[in-house]
């Protein structure tokens, strides 16, 4: 029923199977589902009520870090970063050895960053690293470490970490975003200098820029954005000419 979208009957059938199975992981699985037939009915507030209920029932469930996950991932969307925040620190502190509690944490620093609770952001990044060094989602860790930089306006130790990412993981997917934030930074410590610092700190800014418009990899909208900002910085320099080309690339390309 639920798979056919048939929301009333499933919700029925969960009901019935929660009140007559003993308890045990069966009758668990049919409040959990209970919980996602309200909440495909639209009844979002019965649907959170039965999922927190669970969660304090079942604390040690093998179905309760998914709960945990499921309640950050609403909370995430209400918005709600201080709740979704604290689902998600939960779930890694109570279960974290589950497949989730990894995603559950680096989930945890967004949050924070969110609420720009930037040292909190960032000792949610570090115990990230400590825990689970030998993750696939490190360069993701090391990019919202460095983001989190940035908002704090630590634009050189910003760098180094998006540096990271570019030779230590050159096959990721994030390589262009992170040459392109790199190219922010570059171009935002070169703004307000003078002489030879300037024209370095430029510089490093157009080479990053163009380390983005020249990548097989990256998308449209990163090429367009490298694009954009490759014209801002010559039009720093008062390269007018060359400024004005920058921006008439992006201009067509666009059109």
């Amino acid at each position: 029923h639920l798979a056919l979208n048939n929301d009333e009957a499933a919700l029925d059938d969960f009901t019935r199977v929660a009140e007559l199975m003993e308890p045990g992981l069966i009758r668990e699985e049919a409040l959990v589902k209970r919980g996602h037939a309200l909440y495909m009915l639209g009844r979002e507030a019965e649907a959170l009520g039965v999922w927190r209920g669970f969660i304090e029932a079942h604390p040690d469930s093998p179905l309760t870090p998914s709960i945990r996950f499921r309640l950050g991932q609403y909370l995430w969307n209400v918005p709600d970063f201080v709740k979704a925040e604290d689902q998600f620190l939960a779930l890694f502190k109570t279960d974290p050895e589950s497949e989730l509690a990894e995603q559950a944490l680096f989930l945890a620093a967004r949050a924070a960053r969110k609420q720009q609770k930037y040292t909190e952001a960032l000792d949610h990044i570090k115990v990230l690293i400590r825990t689970y060094e030998k993750s696939d989602r490190m360069p993701e860790a090391r990019l919202l470490q460095g983001e989190v930089l940035r908002d704090m306006g630590k634009f050189s130790g910003a760098i180094v970490l998006f540096e990271q990412i570019t030779k230590n993981w050159p096959e990721s997917h994030l390589v262009d975003s992170a040459w392109g934030l790199i190219g922010d930074c570059q171009r935002t410590l070169g703004t307000g200098t003078n002489g030879t610092v300037r024209a370095a700190r430029f510089r490093a800014a157009r080479d990053s820029f163009r380390m983005v418009i020249e990548s097989p990899t990256a998308t449209p909208e990163l090429r367009l954005q490298a694009k954009y900002k490759m014209g801002v910085v010559l039009e720093n320099q008062e390269l007018w000419d060359e400024a004005l080309d920058a921006y008439k690339d992006v201009v067509y390309a666009f059109l």
